[in-house]
Parts: structure tokens; C-alpha cells; sequence
């Protein structure tokens, strides 16, 4: 595992960074800047591997909500931890990416908690198998974006990666000849819903919902009307479960 951590105090660095120490494996690795310029200049550059951040809220230069903006463009799979005094900046902290806030004073008690989650998360089973006849498929669930319904085919949309300004998914198609009941079957319903009778979407790509819902990559969905209030709160859900506050 991966952890970067910022903050514009280099002794709250030194600390955070000896309490990690106490749950990293030799593998991992831990990247500390006391600069958010530098952290940025570091990941738009290098665009290196990154499973956690833990980033102060208020900083100069960038603080940590610009910064969150800027990880949300540059990775898919990654988790943001903020370090904070200010409660009434949570609010605007909350996002997809954002497992906790930790206060200043107290972030002992949960900073290695935190990390066992993420850890346990990277190591869970991230491939979703499915047979099509007498093939077995394997396909990585992170990277499917949605499932849609193609006559006697499905057509199953999977992100590759970011274009070169690093603002829009690239995606490719794979069509298979495997019904959409069987995608449902096989795909959490924490991370999947089924919005009409013929397309599946992925909560972690999704963009915004109004009467439509559009993915990060501009594919815009109709969602059934009967369907339209549980998507909601399935999708204010997964925010939700993806935010918490310790």
C-alpha cells in the first residue's frame, strides 16, 4: 500500500507519519510533503500509485478541498482521509473518494483503523465471474462502468483509462451473449443498480443524477420512472457508506 500525506506542519507530518508506521507492511510505502504545490506538481508528473491520502483541510497554496479535486481527476482507485480542526469544512469535504475525517487532536484512535480498511479493501475479490455457455469471464468489477441490454446480447462498457488532459474516461465495449439477469445476479447491489429494464450503471462512475443519469465518461441513461426514487436512495447510499465521519 501506497500513503501520501500533506499537511503544511511538519511536525504534524512526523506524527502522522510515525502512527502509520505502527500498521505498514515492509511493502508499503509513505510519501510526505509539507507542500500542497508540491504534492500536485508530484502527481500530475509522476502520477504515481496512491491507495491513501491523508490531507489536511486547511492549508496555504491549494488547500485540501482543491486537492481532492484534483485526485477525484487523476484516480479511480484511491481513498481520501482529511485531518482536521475545522468541523464546519466537512460538509464541503464530503465525496466519492472520502472514507473519514479525523480531528487533529484524536486521530489516533482511528488512523490505524482506517488503514486495515483500506488494506482489506484493496485485498478483497475485485473480479466478477460470469458464464456465457460453456465460458467462464472474468472481468475486473472496478472497471466496468455499466451493463446494457443489446437484443440477446449484452454490451458491457469498461473504463481503460483517463485521455491525456486527464479529464475524460477512455472506454471500450465487449458484447457478450449473456442476459442482464445474470449480470444482476453477479453484481453487488451496493455498487450496482439496475435503472430501466435494460442497462445496469456502476455508482462509482456516475457523474450526476437528475432525471437522467450521467456518467463520467458523457453516456447519459433514462432511468424508469417507477425506479427513479430508489436509485436515489441507493446512489445517497454508496456516498454515504464511500464518507464517513469518525
Amino acid at each position: 500500500m501506497n500513503i501520501v500525506i500533506c499537511d503544511d506542519e511538519k511536525h504534524t507530518i512526523r506524527d502522522i507519519q510515525q502512527e502509520c508506521m505502527h500498521f505498514i507492511r515492509s511493502e508499503d510505502h509513505i510519501d510526505c510533503f509539507s507542500s500542497s504545490k508540491e504534492l500536485k506538481k508530484w502527481l500530475v508528473t509522476d502520477r504515481p500509485s496512491v491507495e491513501l491520502f491523508i490531507l489536511d483541510i486547511e492549508m496555504p497554496e491549494m488547500n485540501g478541498l482543491q486537492l481532492k479535486e484534483l485526485i477525484t481527476e487523476l484516480y479511480r482507485d484511491t481513498n481520501i482521509v482529511f485531518l482536521t480542526i475545522h468541523k464546519e469544512m466537512m460538509e464541503k469535504a464530503f465525496g466519492k473518494k472520502v472514507i473519514g475525517f479525523l480531528k487533529k487532536e484524536d486521530y489516533r484512535q482511528y488512523l490505524g483503523k482506517l488503514i486495515e480498511e483500506v488494506r482489506t479493501e484493496i485485498e478483497r475479490d475485485t473480479t466478477v465471474q460470469i458464464q456465457e455457455g460453456k465460458v467462464v469471464h472474468n472481468l475486473p468489477r472496478q472497471k466496468i462502468l455499466s451493463v446494457c441490454a443489446e437484443r440477446i446480447y449484452s454490451m458491457v462498457t469498461l473504463v481503460s483509462m483517463y485521455n491525456q488532459d486527464w479529464n475524460l474516461l477512455e472506454t471500450s465495449c465487449e458484447m457478450y451473449r449473456i442476459s442482464l439477469n445474470q449480470w444482476e445476479d453477479v453484481l453487488d447491489t451496493e455498487n450496482f443498480f439496475r435503472i430501466n429494464r435494460s442497462c445496469i450503471i456502476h455508482f462509482m462512475y456516475v457523474k450526476t443524477i437528475t432525471d437522467k443519469v450521467i456518467m463520467e465518461n458523457g453516456e447519459t441513461y433514462n432511468i424508469s420512472a417507477g425506479k427513479r426514487t430508489a436509485l436515489k436512495k441507493a446512489y445517497h447510499d454508496y456516498c454515504e457508506k464511500m464518507a464517513r465521519c469518525l
